[in-house]
C-alpha cells in the first residue's frame, strides 16, 4: 500500500503500523500528555520517549494546553516521524479525537513536506472520530 510514495518509508509504514497512542516504533515515537501532568511529569515522560528537544511551537502548544482552565479533552498525543535511517521528518500533536493542534516539519521544504503531510493524513484517518465518520 502506497502512502507517502516513498518506498522504503512505505515498507516500514507496512511492518511497523503507525498508532494513535502512547507507542514507540523505529519510525514513530508517541507520548500521551493528561492536563493533570506536571511540567516535571511531562518532561520525564518525554524524556523517556526520546521526543526532547521540542520545536518551539509544539512546545508553547502544549504549555499553552497543559495551563488552560478548562482544557477541551483531558489528553493530547505527542507524535514524531523519522524515516527508518532515523533521519526526523516531522511532530504532531493531536487530541484524542484526532483533531490536529499543531504540526512542525523538520525539513520545512521540498519532498520531506508531502511526506510528513502524508503520513499525518494516514494517522488522522486512523482515529476513533474519522472511523466514526467513515461508517
Amino acid at each position: 500500500m502506497t502512502i507517502t510514495g516513498l518506498g522504503s518509508l512505505d515498507a516500514a509504514i507496512a511492518r511497523y503500523p503507525l498508532s494513535t497512542v502512547s507507542h514507540k516504533s523505529p519510525i514513530q515515537s508517541c507520548c500521551e500528555i493528561t492536563i493533570a501532568m506536571s511540567h516535571k511529569e511531562i518532561v520525564s515522560a518525554l524524556k523517556e520517549k526520546e521526543l526532547l528537544p521540542l520545536p518551539y511551537f509544539i512546545s508553547q502548544t502544549i504549555k499553552e494546553y497543559v495551563n488552560q482552565p478548562y482544557a477541551p479533552c483531558d489528553s493530547i498525543y505527542l507524535h514524531r516521524f523519522t524515516l527508518p535511517t532515523g533521519k526526523s521528518l516531522c511532530w504532531a500533536l493531536l487530541d484524542k479525537n484526532g483533531m490536529i493542534l499543531e504540526q512542525a516539519h523538520s525539513v520545512p521544504r521540498g519532498k520531506y513536506s508531502n511526506y510528513c503531510r502524508a503520513i499525518i493524513r494516514h494517522l488522522v484517518s486512523k482515529t476513533p472520530r474519522q472511523q466514526a465518520l467513515v461508517a
